[in-house]
Formats: structure tokens, sequence, C-alpha cells
């Protein structure tokens, strides 16, 4: 008995032994299976004979396509110029095989002459994440990105443009208050720094964000004739509707600063000087008289604070979240005064943005948000948290792209995919809607437009489809018109000949017609033209298209599954000096009309092409054409040694924007001024500037006298 024990004892650790040691093994098996298996899905190109860099295990090569090991653009140019990209070759997102196509010829078969094949965008199915961004133009698929299509296509037509271009106007016209405003510290256009007026609301309760809301969206509707009373029943019923559930939203930083002080809205009269200086007599009808501004900062302050009283018992706040409110607004004050004053100079992107934020928010939702005039607005607060990447919204993006299921089971749990400035937004533009359908005022607008296309449609759009729409306007909209704006004049300041000959175009314009451009006239400026197309050469709107092969198709003798992504990098395309002599250089002559001529087709793609190309194309380049009009015979744009030339890219951002800002010297000077000086430093060249010069000196006579 004792020796069978003794037996039993001695076979318990090899028994033990063995067992870890067959774990070990099958342990190691499964993980050389699955190595094995993630090298496989990776030789998918290989195996077809066509071009591709080595592919990290599981992730690919998405990683360096978001830009999150390296600027997605050097990826791109890594894949156009060393392995075949010019022509096509591949790459992986994750485990899926993905196409790089720089052919232009092959770019065209895609976008237009086989469109029916890829009809898609690459975007991610988001009905049960976010059924609202799945509404978005952009996101649609199949028929029902038909139907979006021919009902939103009408209202970016060159009629209904034309329409909206008294707005675009409008809006300039403060652009230059802003930068003038911004040489002087003008507490009206700065209102960081302002102290709180005893016993508000934002002093008392903490809820400056929704103070700002109910001011910033004040008119729905703007109707001139509209009395007091009516603007402020609008601003209560707004607050009441958009900030409902606002507890759960973070309040922006930029939100919690300004509209406390009570004579702060009152523009100062030593910049009213600059700008009637610059036009002729018979001109100065256009510019803004003490007397208007004083009288619009009344009611706008008697709207806010009658809202205020409104919501200040219903939405009370803890004093932790006070001190929290005091802080971001101290930190605020220092980003506000680093970013406008800072460095000398002011930061072009910044003021971009809140230009193209306030027209837009004015063409599409029919609300004037001030954000030219006021800091604190939330519209450019929201939209530009809406592009930054967090590490949090890359790991959502990523759960919808790998495990689309997974995602809908987190958002059925509770995990929000749909982030707080979206939700902002949509609730905006819901409410904006059902306000225009209530009061039967037309205004002229891209929300007319919609619901007039929409209308006569065969088939009418439903409230989330048409606010989807507009968000799409706005978000889309404020990124690639404010970033093309800066750029365009970040290179003007850095290129002194451009820009007198520019001015001289704009100059000889202004003075043909009183000193106000029509829609025709600002699209007709052959050299304006130029130099934004030559902009958007350099700084596409879009730097990739995208798109999804939805049937069959065969790519040379490479056969293209069904969900395939393609990717045509314009990025690449609009600096390859196989397409552009000297591609790095800022020269608007090539896109003059004779020069045109020579370009390869499907070389120039800012916007894209064929029937998914972008719809808001015309609107996005009068934007821009007015802006640069407005500040171009008004001020002289100068370099600032804080913005280099070239641009340093933002890496961390996947539209391209300047990392650290673009600081610009605006200097106020009279026009004749300015075309005396640049007429002797910069004299003309060209046969047609030359013309404009010629003509441009009697009109400068006749209007200016000896000035």
């Amino acid at each position: 008995m004792g020796e069978h024990v003794t037996v039993t004892e001695a076979a318990g650790p090899r028994v033990e032994c063995v067992t870890v040691a067959v774990t070990c093994v099958l342990v190691v098996s499964c993980c050389l299976l699955v190595l094995r298996y993630l090298r496989q899905r990776h030789q998918h190109w290989q195996q077809r004979g066509v071009p591709c860099p080595p592919a990290p295990l599981l992730v690919g090569h998405t990683l360096s396509r978001m830009g999150l090991t390296r600027p997605f653009t050097e990826f791109f140019d890594e894949l156009y110029y060393d392995y075949n990209g010019r022509d096509f070759c591949g790459f992986y997102d994750f485990l899926k095989p993905s196409l790089f196509v720089g052919n232009p010829q092959l770019i065209k078969n895609i976008l237009v002459r086989d469109f029916h094949n890829f009809a898609d965008r690459r975007t991610f199915d988001l009905a049960k994440v976010s059924p609202v961004a799945n509404d978005m133009l952009t996101n649609a698929r199949g028929a029902h990105w038909r139907r979006v299509r021919s009902a939103v296509s009408p209202a970016f037509t060159k009629t209904r443009t034309r329409r909206l271009y008294p707005l675009l106007l409008q809006r300039a016209k403060h652009l230059i208050h802003m930068v003038h405003s911004a040489h002087h510290d003008s507490p009206t256009l700065i209102p960081a720094a302002t102290p709180a007026r005893e016993g508000s609301t934002a002093s008392i309760t903490g809820n400056a964000d929704l103070e700002d809301t109910a001011y910033v969206m004040t008119t729905t509707v703007r109707d001139k004739n509209a009395s007091t009373t009516a603007r402020t029943a609008s601003a209560t019923d707004f607050t009441q509707k958009v900030s409902q559930d606002s507890d759960h939203i973070t309040t922006p930083t930029h939100a919690l600063q300004g509209h406390t002080g009570t004579d702060t809205d009152t523009p100062r009269t030593q910049n009213s000087h600059t700008d009637t200086h610059t036009l002729p007599p018979h001109t100065q009808h256009t510019q803004y008289t003490r007397a208007h501004n004083t009288d619009a900062v009344k009611r706008k302050t008697d709207t806010r604070k009658h809202a205020t009283q409104t919501h200040i018992d219903t939405h009370s706040s803890s004093p932790a979240r006070r001190n929290t409110i005091t802080d971001e607004r101290e930190r605020n004050e220092r980003k506000t005064s680093e970013c406008l004053e800072g460095k000398d100079g002011i930061e072009a992107r910044r003021v971009c943005g809140r230009y193209t934020m306030d027209a837009i928010a004015s063409c599409a939702f029919g609300l004037e948000c001030e954000s030219l005039d006021k800091e604190a607005a939330l519209f450019p607060i929201m939209a530009a948290r809406v592009f930054q990447l967090s590490l949090t919204r890359a790991l959502r993006i990523m759960l919808v792209a790998i495990c689309p299921r997974v995602a809908e089971l987190a958002c059925a749990a509770g995990v929000q995919f749909t982030s707080e400035e979206f939700q902002f937004f949509m609730r905006v533009s819901k409410h904006a809607l059902a306000t225009r359908r209530a009061s039967h005022t037309p205004r002229g607008d891209f929300m007319d437009m919609l619901l007039e296309a929409s209308a006569d449609s065969k088939q009418g759009l439903s409230d989330d489809t048409l606010a989807a729409q507009t968000i799409l306007f706005l978000l889309a909209g404020y990124d690639n018109t404010a970033n093309t704006l800066a750029m365009s004049l970040h290179l003007l300041a850095h290129h002194a000949a451009v820009r007198a000959r520019l001015r001289r175009e704009v100059a000889r314009a202004l003075l043909r017609n009183e000193g106000e451009l029509t829609y025709e006239q600002i699209t007709e400026l052959p050299y304006l033209d130029a130099v934004v197309s030559e902009t958007l050469r350099l700084y596409p709107a879009a730097p990739v298209i995208e798109r999804v092969c939805t049937a069959p198709y065969r790519l040379g003798d490479v056969e293209v599954p069904v969900g395939t992504a393609v990717i045509m990098p314009v990025w690449s395309l609009h600096r390859d000096p196989a397409h552009w002599k000297h591609p790095q250089h800022f020269t608007p002559e090539r896109f003059l009309e004779d020069a045109r001529e020579t370009h390869v087709p499907f070389t120039y793609l800012p916007f894209g092409d064929g029937p998914r190309a972008c719809v808001g194309i015309r609107f996005a380049q009068v934007a821009v054409k007015a802006g640069l009009v407005t500040l171009l015979s008004r001020d002289d744009v100068l370099p600032n040694p804080a913005s280099p030339y070239p641009a340093v890219l933002d890496p961390r951002i996947l539209t391209l924007q300047p990392k650290g800002g673009i600081y610009i010297n605006f200097k106020p000077t009279p026009l004749p001024v300015l075309l005396r000086r640049e007429m002797e430093e910069h004299p003309p060249v060209s046969p047609q500037d030359v013309a404009i010069a010629t003509d441009l000196e009697q009109l400068v006579s006749e209007c200016y006298g000896d000035e």
C-alpha cells in the first residue's frame, strides 16, 4: 500500500508538466496560426502582382493613412512615387485591401466614365449608430444618395448661389471691421478681457454658455421690420429648444467669455476713418455708421438680458462648475489675446474661420451668430471641435470601421457615437427649419432654397434629412472655405508681385462699379480666379478622393472586388512635376485662360469630379473671393516672421491646416497709396496687367483726384 501511494505521488508532477507542455504547444500553435492568417491577408496585392509597401500586422497602413504615426501627405507621396502610385498600387486598411490610383486616365474612368461601378464614397453604415449623419449627402449611398442629391443640387445652381451673394457681401464687410479692430485692441471684437457685469447671470449661475446661446441665436428669420419684442420671443423660444439637455454638453471654452459687459458692443470710432478713405466719396454710403451699430447693439443687449432672465431659474450650476467656468474663461482670455494680437500680427486662420462661420450660418441657417464680432459665439467653437480628432473619437471611428455590429451593440448599451457638437447643430437646424416654416418669411438663404428644392422634387425629404444637409453645408463649408482664404492671404503676403497685380485688377473693378461688385463681376475677374485656383492646387480642400467599388471591375489586368476602397491622391497629383512646372511655386498665371488649356485633364481636382463632386463649389469660391476683395481694397497684406513660407502643415489634422496657425500683418492703407507704391515696386509686365494699369490710372485720377 505504501509503495502505491509513493508511485501516485510521483506521477502527479509528471502529469502537471505534461499538461503545461501541451497547453504551451497549443497556445504557440494558435499564435502561429493567427500570425500566418494575418500575413496571408496582407499578401493579397503581392499575389496579384500589384506593388504595395510592407504592411504592419493587423493595423496595415491605417495609422499612416490617418496621420497618427506620421503626416498622411508623406504616406501618400511614398505610395505615389515609390510604389507605382502614379499608375496604381495597393495598401491595406487593417486587413482589407484597398487601391491607390494616381493615373489621370484611370481617375477619369472611376469618377466619370465608369461611375456606376464606383457610385459610393468610402463611408460606414451609420444607420443604427448615427442616423442623421448617415443621411448626409457625403455619407448617403445608392438610391438614397440619388434622391438626396436630386433635392440638394438645385440649391447650388449659379442662379441660386447668386441669391446668396448679398449675404456674403454683408459678412465680408464685417470681416474688415474685425481685422481693423484687432489692430486697435477693440473691446468690441475681443471681449475676452471684459469684466463680468455685476449681478449678471454669468457671475451668479455660471451659465454663460446658455446666455450666449440665447444671444447669438437671437434671430432665426431676419426681418428688418421686426420689433424688438418679436426678436426677444424668438431668442427665448430658441434657447428653450436648443438648450434642453444642455447639461449633458460640455461647455466650449470660448463660450465662457464675453457677453457680460454693457458697453463692449459699440465699435470704436477711430476705426471708421480707415474705411472711408479707401474708396471714393460716392461709395462711402456702404460703410457702417456709429448710429446704426449703436442701435443694433441696444436691441441685442435687451434681447440677451430677456433671454438670460428667462433661464436664470431653470439652469443653475454647482460651485464646482462655476470654478471650472472661471478657469476656462481665464485660459480662453490668454488664448484669444495670443491668437488675435500675439506675435505682432493677426492669426488669419482664426479670423477667416470666424468670417466663414458667420457667412455660412447666415446663408444656411438664417442666423446672425455674430461670430466675427463676438468671440463667445457658439457656432465657430462647436464647428472647430468637430474637426479635432481625439483619441476617444479615433477609437470610436475604428470600432465602427472594424466591428460595426459591436458598435451597434455599444450604441444600444448607451455608448454615444454622435458627438456633442453634432447634437448641438442638429437641434439648431431642426429648430431653424420649424421656425422658417412657421414664419412664412422667405430670406433667400440655403434653407429656403433647400425647402423649395425638396418641395419641387418627386419625393420630399424628411426634416432629419434636410437638417443633415444643412449641417453638412455648415461644417464642410466652414473648414474648407476658411482654410482656403487663410492660405490665399498667406501666399499673397509672401508674393508681393502677385499681390500687386491682383490688387490692380480688384481696384479697377471696384472703381468701375462704385465700390461694390455684383456676383457676375466678382466671378469674372480672371486673375482673382487664378489666385484662388492656385491656392487650391497647393492646398486642396480634399487632399484625397475616395470611392468604393460597387460592381465588379477590371483595372488593367487586376480584378477589383466589390467593396474595395479606392483612393485618388489629389495632394500628390497637384504637386507632381510631371504635370506642373515648378509645382512647389505659387504661380497663379498657370490658371489664366491660355495656360489652362495645357493642363492634363484630371490632374487638378480640388473639389473632386463627376456626379459625386462637391455641390457647394460655387459658394465656396465666391465666399473666398468676397473676402479677398474686401481685404485687398482696404489693407496691405504683409508677411509675419511667426509664419514662415512655405507653411508647415499640422500632421494631426486630416485637412491641410497650418501648424500653429497663420500669422499675417494687416496694414490699413488708403487704396491710392497702395496702388501708387505697388506700381513703382512691381510695375505691370504682362499685356493684360499693362492694360489694367492704364485704365486704373485714369480711374484713380477721376475718383480720388490728387489724394
